[in-house]
């Protein structure tokens, strides 16, 4: 009797595409049918169970590569690894002990403790949660579905599955285009956001035109994350005199429009044949060499105001030579101190010592379990009189508070925990050097 029916998906929210809450909660079963219930239904039909139902291969509204058991010992398929050789777009790689998945160029890279793919597999419904476990030997199987895309629906986790059950749910995702117009069903993440929204073009050295530099940023995911964490605490301000809450959809690609919205409406007007008065935006402010290897600093000149302001500390000389010969730091201080608005560049190892980020405490420094140096992370960008600051402490590890939950929630003791621990009904993070 065939055992197995594994499923691979490509969950929306991988990369960027989606919501987050596909990904915070996708460990539920899938509840396909079982292997055994799924029958052909002759003349070379094939039946899926892709959304959840059977029907036919060719009825499925959805992007999916389907074997059978014996199709996929005829072509030698023997592991999920070996899928790659008859499923267009899905790839394997392998890094240190765990293999990862990516469907479409979208997956996973972390291989930490508690990580878990964003190309889930599902063995006879059940949703197999460790990275380790999506290399499967496809001994007696049924059945093998690769869906490409999206699933958050289907498993019931879109904002409208969602809010009938919690009304006051609120569901954040951030994608490349966005959710509708003619670019939403593209694929992207952030170095593609990056090159087609101009972005790339403006991260060159002055006077060398291929000299990109955002080669390994994703800076849209980052801006679009803060941009997600402010809307979303405007509908929780909602929900607090509501009670509902809501979905945001985000627009990576729209974030990075609206950094050059000024330049962008200046040329739409002028197409349209609208006399555009008022100084250049592009002379307003600009970027300069300083003395050392690779300084910069930026100064914006408003108006003549501030172009005097810059002339009485430079001493009549134009910015660009006097800045040539100066440290950016002292530069820009020397300016902001007339009036004028200037920054000099950091390099990342350079914020947490930086006297603005000092002052209001944005960095610190903590010890995670797994590390034996100490790194820098942000800390919580809202200070409030009424609300007490949040823990600051590294990430948890994976069943590191198992027992507290289930005594505070559940109301369980702790001779009852460690009995459920003890059948493996309950895990509990261990580190290696208590073992022992």
């Amino acid at each position: 009797m065939k055992i197995s029916n594994i499923s691979v998906h490509a969950f929306v929210w991988a990369a960027a595409f989606g919501t987050t809450a596909a990904h915070a909660q996708s460990a539920p079963a899938a509840e396909v049918p079982p292997a055994e219930a799924v029958q052909d239904a002759g003349d070379g039909d094939i039946i899926v169970s892709a959304q959840r139902r059977e029907e036919r291969l060719q009825d499925v509204p959805i992007a999916i590569s389907a074997f059978s058991g014996d199709a996929l010992q005829s072509a030698g398929i023997s592991s999920t690894n070996d899928l790659t050789q008859i499923t267009p777009s899905l790839n394997f790689t392998q890094s240190s002990f765990s293999p990862q998945p990516t469907i479409r160029g979208l997956g996973t890279r972390g291989v930490s403790a508690g990580d878990e793919s964003l190309v889930p597999v599902y063995i006879d419904g059940v949703y197999q949660p460790f990275l380790g476990s999506v290399a499967t030997e496809l001994n007696n199987i049924a059945r093998v579905e690769v869906l490409k895309g999206p699933q958050s629906a289907l498993f019931g986790l879109d904002y409208d599955s969602l809010k009938a059950f919690n009304p006051g749910i609120i569901v954040v995702d951030s994608s490349a285009f966005g959710p509708t117009g003619p670019w939403s069903r593209r694929m992207g993440y952030g170095p593609l956001v990056r090159a087609s929204s101009g972005l790339t073009m403006q991260w060159r050295y002055p006077g060398e035109a291929d000299s990109f530099s955002d080669a390994i940023t994703v800076y849209p995911d980052h801006v679009a994350a803060r941009i997600g964490a402010i809307a979303t605490l405007a509908l929780l301000v909602r929900r607090l005199r509501t009670g509902i809450g809501g979905s945001i959809a985000i627009s990576q690609s729209e974030v990075m429009l609206s950094h050059m919205a000024a330049k962008i409406a200046r040329r739409v007007l002028e197409r349209a044949g609208v006399a555009v008065t008022g100084e250049e935006a592009e002379g307003a402010s600009a970027l300069y060499r300083c003395a050392g290897d690779d300084e910069w600093c930026v100064v914006s000149l408003r108006g003549e105001a501030d172009r005097q302001a810059m002339l009485s500390v430079t001493g009549g000389e134009e910015i660009g030579a006097w800045l040539a010969e100066q440290d950016p730091r002292a530069a820009m201080e020397a300016l902001q101190a007339a009036g004028v608005p200037a920054g000099a560049m950091l390099r990342v190892s350079e914020l947490p010592e930086f006297d603005y980020y000092v002052e209001r405490g944005s960095f610190r420094s903590v010890t995670h379990p797994h590390r034996g140096e100490p790194h820098f992370a942000e800390t919580a960008p809202v200070r409030s009189l009424r609300m007490p600051a949040p823990p600051e402490v590294p990430a948890p590890l994976p069943g590191e508070h198992t027992a507290e939950i289930v005594r505070d929630i559940l109301g369980l003791d702790d001779a009852r925990i460690d009995q459920l621990i003890a059948q493996g009904a309950l895990e509990q993070f261990i580190m290696p050097e208590d073992a022992a």
